[in-house]
């Protein structure tokens, strides 16, 4: 996606720039601001999924948030040292769980890749992971809320169900009556 050439440039602005000249035909908006939890409601008011690529939990939790209040289908991965996962919320399963069913925001074990590296390959790898479940989830062929789990040391995939949490601050059964 990037070369040395964009280095200093925003990631957004050099990400739509490839995109469109790989696919012309395409009509990309890109932001490049970071938004409130009242953006992305209104962003995710015009959308049919959220891609969750974000290297942070701040900002993931935020996305489940607006995903689960708009019931947006959200597929969320990441990357951090030789493991990977790709998550899949499908909110019109019901119980439907959230991302915050799978993290809390005060679990203290949880890292960034900055800090703790990942291994090259497995980034790209987890990337067409996910466009491959939001297709599933687009064409509604078989894609339920789960999480695959890479170990790419060993070369295994675990696929798992994610529960849901009566005491999630999201989704749970407080949430729902707050």
């Amino acid at each position: 996606m990037y070369t040395p050439d964009d280095i200093g440039e925003k990631k957004t602005v050099a990400a739509a720039r490839r995109i469109q000249q790989q696919n012309p035909a395409l009509s990309i908006v890109q932001l490049g601001e970071r938004l409130d939890a009242d953006g992305l409601l209104e962003l995710l008011q015009h959308v049919d999924i959220v891609l969750d690529c974000c290297d942070n939990f701040g900002s993931r939790f935020a996305i489940n948030r607006a995903a689960y209040a708009t019931r947006t289908p959200l597929v969320s991965g990441a990357a951090i040292r030789w493991e990977g996962q790709v998550a899949v919320f499908r909110f019109d399963d019901a119980p439907s769980p959230c991302y915050q069913c799978l993290y809390q925001p005060e679990d203290e074990s949880l890292e960034d890749c900055a800090g703790a590296g990942v291994m090259a390959p497995l980034p790209p790898m987890i990337g067409q992971l996910m466009a491959l479940e939001a297709i599933k989830c687009l064409t509604d062929t078989g894609t339920a809320t789960r999480l695959l789990v890479c170990d790419a040391q060993a070369g295994a995939w675990q696929t798992l169900s994610i529960g849901k949490r009566d005491d999630c601050a999201v989704c749970g059964t407080q949430a729902a009556s707050a």
